[in-house]
């Protein structure tokens, strides 16, 4: 399952593993052309390419909301490579805390 360590930021457990390949984006129930764009963005890199430009907006701006870590990047959909990342085990999430009108997640790096 990866390494167990505990966030220093935030104390939650979580667990640190290093793939990408694998995580599916597209349910068993969407449509063929979700799974064919699935496939393309994940065989292209762009998938990859954007999950580590979130990532170094986590590095860079820990403890920050989904909503927040967009308004520092133009990218559709920045919220889809935050779970990349988390299934990844490279950050995970703290205590949700309010962003505008509603709660939101606050995201951390995992491990060293």
């Amino acid at each position: 399952m990866g390494t167990q360590f505990t966030c220093p930021q935030c104390g939650s457990k979580t667990y640190r593993q290093e793939y990408l390949a694998g995580i599916p984006i597209a349910r068993t129930s969407d449509p063929e052309t979700s799974h064919e764009a699935a496939t393309e963005i994940t065989a292209s890199g762009k998938r990859q390419t954007n999950c580590d430009k979130m990532l170094d907006l986590v590095r860079r701006f820990q403890g920050s909301t989904s909503g927040e870590l967009g308004e520092r990047i133009t990218m559709n959909g920045h919220w889809k490579r935050l779970s990349d990342l988390i299934k990844q085990g490279k950050i995970h999430t703290g205590k949700p805390r309010k962003y505008k009108s509603h709660y939101q997640n606050t995201y951390y790096l995992n491990g060293p």
